[in-house]
């Protein structure tokens, strides 16, 4: 609604329809999501999180290794930006490629300014070592309030914790992620590898049919 308000004031806003886009692909909306992008690209084709967009989109709609290309280009473009810097090591770790994700999350642990994503690189590296004692302690209280508010990092933190087989915390986390807003129920069911051991759960069964349900009643 917010975002539709903005965006009747003023087009081409690029903020608002950056973040449109994200609320779209995150919610298995890509084809609505594809004339904000083309505008969004037309108004603003330089901005570094713009650029990797199509890519991005890609990824959430199943093709996985377009999520290595988004991350990477969106960090080399602005190498400074620990958002880009975490999105490049969450591709690679998606795509079994655990070895450069591990570098990767090294690095943005190690840097001072990144918060939160300093945190949840801890925890990752942790949890692809499958160490679930040293995941749980990564996610430390000011990550938890962090994510908590968040549908992206929600799902991070519930990624972590299925890799290292803790299904009843991962699906809490999943849950926060679907009510606020991560319903796109086709990447989170069928696509994303970290989640593969909570599949025959009838909790996730369950969080799908409302994440569909969702996706399904979702004006835009």
């Amino acid at each position: 609604v917010h975002l539709n308000a903005a965006l009747a004031i003023d087009p081409n806003d690029p903020d608002a329809l950056y973040w449109f886009v994200l609320m779209l692909l995150f919610a298995g909306r890509s084809t609505a999501a594809g004339p904000r992008m083309a505008r969004l690209l037309a108004v603003d084709p330089l901005s570094p999180q713009n650029v990797p967009l199509q890519d991005f989109c890609a990824f959430m709609d199943g093709d996985l290794s377009l999520g290595v290309r988004a991350g990477k280009v969106w960090h080399e473009r602005d190498p400074g930006n620990p958002i880009a810097h975490w999105v490049y090591g969450s591709g690679l770790a998606r795509n079994r490629q655990v070895d450069e994700a591990r570098t990767v999350f090294a690095e943005l642990e190690a840097r001072p300014d990144a918060g939160a994503f300093s945190r949840m690189s801890a925890m990752f590296l942790r949890a692809l070592a499958g160490d679930r004692a040293g995941t749980f302690a990564a996610v430390t209280p000011d990550l938890v309030e962090a994510a908590r508010g968040d549908w992206q990092y929600s799902w991070e933190v519930a990624s972590a914790f299925a890799l290292v087989g803790a299904s009843d915390e991962a699906l809490d986390w999943l849950q926060n992620a679907v009510t606020r807003g991560f319903i796109n129920y086709r990447f989170l069911s069928l696509y994303d590898p970290m989640l593969a051991g909570l599949r025959d759960d009838e909790r996730f069964r369950a969080l799908m049919a409302e994440a569909r349900t969702r996706h399904e009643h979702l004006r835009v």
